[in-house]
C-alpha cells in the first residue's frame, strides 16, 4: 500500500512539473502573439514619428492584465512610446538582447519592429509571473499534500483493514489520484463526522480554491478587464457559432463594428481615467437586445453581433446607437457627447466565416471614417480598394525617404498687373509599381491613417526651401502649403514652422498656410488655438475652398485669417452660371468687409480673370496662367512670363457682376 502512495506522489510531481512547463510555454506564446500584433500596428507610428499613435497602440494592453509595462524604442535606444499598468510598475530599460528571458518574477520579451526588412525600432513587453508562480506553488503544495495524504492513507489503510476504516480512506485516496490527473471537478465523499470527515472537508475546500483560480484565468483570457465584455478571441468564437446556426437555419447575421472618435482628445484634455470611464459608460449604455452579443475589442472599438438580421435591417439599429452616443453621458457633472463611425457587414452577403465577416465590418467602419459618415455598409469589392489604400499608407514613409513624393508648384499672379506673387505647393507621387498617383488617391488615405502630419512636414520643408531658392534667383514670392484637419491638432506645428523658416532664412510673411472650412470645423476650438499661434509667428493664414464647407459667419469672424480663396467650382463657371457669379460676388464683398485679400482659383480663361480684376480680386491662380510644375520649371516660367494688365480691353460680357434676376 505504501508503494501505491509513493506512486501517487511521483505522478503528482510529474504532472505538476509538466503543467508548469506547459503554462510557461503558453504564456510565452501569448506574449509573442501580443508582440506580433503590437509590432505590426506600430510600424506607421515609428515611420512617421507619431508617438501618440504609438501610445494608443500600447494602450490595448489594458486587456492583458498580467502585462505590467511595455515600451517601443527607436533603433538608437530612445524611448518612443510607453505603457504602465500603474505608477508602481517600472518601465523597461533600453534592451540589450532580443528574445525572451526570465528575470526573477518578470518574463521579458524583446522583439524588433520591422518594415520591408528595415528595423524601425524595438518592442519590449514585461509579463508578471507572480500569478502563475502563486498558482503553481499552490499546486505544488497540493501535490505535496496529496502525496503525503496518499502515503499516509496507504499506510493507514494497511493498518486499518481490521478496524473498518477502509472505505473513507479509499474514498480520499481515489479523489487524490483524480486531482493528480488534473481533474478538479472531483469531490471526496464525506462518510462521517470523525477525523476522516474533517480531512475530507479540508481536502474538498482546497480543490475548490484551485478550481476558482483556474476559472479566473479562463475568464481573463476571454473577457476584457475594463468593461467585462467578451474580447476579440471570445467574440470570434461566439460569432462562429452564431454563423453556424444561421447557416443551418438559412438566416442572416449582421455585425456592427463601432469606433468612438476623438478618444485621444478626451485622454489628452481630461485624462486617461476619464477616457476609461467613458468607455465603461459606453459599454453599459449601448442598446443590446436579447440574443445580441456586445464585445469590446480595443480602447475605442466595440462589436455587436445581431443574429437573424441582415445589413439593411442593421442600419436602423446602427442609427439607434448613433443617437445614444450623440446624446452622450454625464460624467463629473459634465456632459460628454460622443462621435462614432459604424461599419456594417452581414453573413452570407459579405462573408461566410467569422474572421472575414469581422474584418469586412472593420473595413466598412474605415470607409465611414474616410467619408466622414456615421454609418457605412460594406460593399463587395471594397476590400481590394482598402488594401490598396493601406499599401499606399505603408509605402508612404519609404516614398518620402526615396523622394518619390514630389512637390510641384502652381503660380499665382497679382491683379490687376499680372505680376507673379506666389505659388501653391502641390504633391505628386510616382509610385514604383502603381505609377503616378494623384493627390485625391493617397492624401485621404494618409489623413485617415494619421500619416498626413508627416507628409505635411515634408512638403513644408521643401516648399520653404524653394522659396529661399527663388529669392536667391531674384524672385520674391510667397509660397502656400495646405494643412489638413489633423495638422490643425498638431501642437508641434507652430514650432516646426518656426524651425523651417529659420533654417532657410525665410521671413514668416512669405509663408501662407491654407486651411479648409471643414478641417477647422472638426475641432474648432483646438484648431483656432493652433491658427492663432501660427498667426502670431507672422505666417499668413488662408481659408481655401471657401464656399464649400459648413462654417458659419460667426465662426469665420473668430478665425485669424489673412485671405479667402474662392473655390474653383464657383470660379470656372461664374460667367455662365448666375448663381455661381452671385456666390463669387458675395465672397468678395464679405472678404473685403473683413479686410481680407481674395484669391480666385480655377481661372481658365481671360474673360474670367478680367471679370475678377474689375471686381477687386487681388490674386488669381489657374491653368490660364500655368499648370502645376516642378521648381526648376517654375524658374523657367518666371523668366519668360510677361506680366500684363487685366483691366484693359473690357467687353460688355466681362463687366463685373451682371445684375441677376
Amino acid at each position: 500500500m505504501a508503494t501505491s502512495g509513493v506512486a501517487v506522489v511521483m505522478v503528482c510531481l510529474a504532472l505538476f512539473y509538466a503543467e508548469f512547463t506547459e503554462s510557461r510555454e503558453r504564456v510565452e506564446r501569448e506574449l509573442q502573439t501580443q508582440a506580433n500584433i503590437i509590432a505590426a500596428n506600430s510600424t506607421a507610428a515609428l515611420m512617421f514619428d507619431d508617438a501618440e499613435a504609438g501610445r494608443e497602440t500600447l494602450s490595448a494592453l489594458k486587456a492583458a492584465p498580467n502585462i505590467t509595462s511595455a515600451c517601443i524604442f527607436t533603433p538608437n535606444g530612445r524611448r518612443f512610446a510607453c505603457y504602465q499598468r500603474n505608477d508602481n510598475v517600472s518601465l523597461p530599460i533600453t534592451p540589450k538582447f532580443s528574445g525572451i528571458r526570465l528575470d526573477g518574477e518578470i518574463l521579458e520579451l524583446v522583439q524588433p519592429i520591422e518594415h520591408n526588412l528595415i528595423v524601425l525600432g524595438l518592442l519590449t513587453l514585461r509579463f508578471d509571473m507572480v500569478a502563475l508562480y502563486s498558482d503553481q506553488k499552490a499546486r505544488a503544495g497540493l501535490a505535496a499534500i496529496v502525496g503525503s495524504l496518499a502515503i499516509a492513507l496507504s499506510l493507514l489503510l494497511g493498518l486499518s483493514l481490521r478496524k473498518g476504516l477502509t472505505r473513507p480512506l479509499q474514498e480520499l485516496l481515489n479523489a487524490a489520484k483524480q486531482v493528480g490527473e488534473d481533474d478538479y471537478s472531483v469531490r471526496a465523499k464525506q462518510l462521517g463526522d470523525d477525523e476522516f470527515g474533517t480531512l475530507t472537508i479540508a481536502f474538498n475546500a482546497m480543490i475548490e480554491k484551485i478550481q476558482e483560480r483556474d476559472n479566473e484565468l479562463v475568464h481573463q483570457a476571454q473577457f476584457d478587464s475594463l468593461t467585462g465584455l467578451p474580447n476579440y478571441t471570445n467574440i470570434l468564437q461566439r460569432l462562429g457559432k452564431v454563423i453556424e446556426r444561421a447557416r443551418i437555419g438559412n438566416t442572416s447575421v449582421a455585425v456592427l463594428y463601432i469606433r468612438l472618435s476623438r478618444m485621444n482628445t478626451i485622454s489628452s484634455t481630461l485624462g486617461h481615467s476619464v477616457r476609461d470611464e467613458v468607455i465603461i459608460l459606453t459599454a453599459k449604455h449601448l442598446p443590446v437586445d436579447q440574443g445580441q452579443i456586445l464585445g469590446h475589442l480595443g480602447t475605442s472599438e466595440f462589436v455587436i453581433i445581431l443574429p437573424d438580421t441582415n445589413a439593411d435591417d442593421a442600419l436602423n439599429y446602427a442609427e439607434r446607437i448613433v443617437n445614444v452616443l450623440t446624446i452622450g453621458f454625464t460624467l463629473n457633472r459634465a456632459n460628454i457627447p460622443l462621435q462614432s463611425e459604424i461599419g456594417i457587414a452581414d453573413f452570407p452577403q459579405h462573408a461566410t466565416n467569422a474572421v472575414d465577416l469581422l474584418r469586412k465590418a472593420s473595413i466598412a467602419q474605415s470607409e465611414a471614417e474616410a467619408r466622414k459618415q456615421a454609418i457605412v455598409t460594406y460593399e463587395n469589392g471594397r476590400e481590394e480598394y482598402h488594401l490598396r489604400q493601406q499599401r499606399m499608407v505603408n509605402d508612404l514613409y519609404g516614398a518620402i525617404k526615396r523622394e518619390e513624393i514630389l512637390v510641384y508648384f502652381q503660380p499665382k499672379v497679382s491683379l490687376p498687373d499680372g505680376k507673379p506673387c506666389g505659388a501653391e505647393a502641390l504633391v505628386r507621387w510616382n509610385h514604383p509599381e502603381m505609377g503616378w498617383l494623384p493627390p485625391d488617391d493617397f492624401i485621404p488615405a494618409a489623413e485617415q491613417a494619421g500619416a498626413i502630419v508627416h507628409l505635411t512636414r515634408y512638403v513644408l520643408a521643401r516648399a520653404v526651401k524653394q522659396c529661399r531658392v527663388w529669392e536667391d534667383e531674384g524672385y520674391v514670392l510667397q509660397v502656400s502649403v495646405n494643412l489638413s484637419a489633423r495638422d490643425l491638432l498638431d501642437e508641434q506645428l507652430p514650432e516646426n514652422v518656426v524651425r523651417v523658416l529659420k533654417d532657410n532664412q525665410v521671413p514668416a510673411d512669405r509663408l501662407t498656410l491654407e486651411i479648409t472650412e471643414n478641417a477647422v470645423m472638426q475641432e474648432i476650438d483646438r484648431a483656432i488655438g493652433i491658427l492663432k499661434r501660427l498667426r502670431s509667428i507672422g505666417v499668413r493664414i488662408s481659408m481655401a475652398d471657401f464656399g464649400t464647407g459648413y462654417s458659419s459667419l460667426a465662426q469665420l469672424k473668430n478665425m485669424p485669417l489673412n485671405e479667402l480663396k474662392i473655390d474653383k467650382s464657383f470660379v470656372k463657371t461664374m460667367l455662365i452660371d448666375p448663381q455661381n457669379e452671385a456666390i463669387v460676388k458675395t465672397a468678395l464683398e464679405l472678404a473685403h468687409n473683413m479686410h481680407l485679400d481674395v484669391v480666385a482659383e480655377g481661372v481658365e480663361d481671360e474673360a474670367t480673370i478680367r471679370h475678377l480684376t474689375a471686381a477687386g480680386c487681388e490674386q488669381a491662380q489657374g491653368y490660364l496662367l500655368s499648370k502645376p510644375m516642378t521648381s526648376d520649371e517654375l524658374l523657367k516660367w518666371l523668366s519668360t512670363w510677361q506680366p500684363k494688365s487685366y483691366t484693359d480691353r473690357r467687353t460688355d460680357d466681362s463687366r463685373p457682376f451682371k445684375t441677376i434676376g
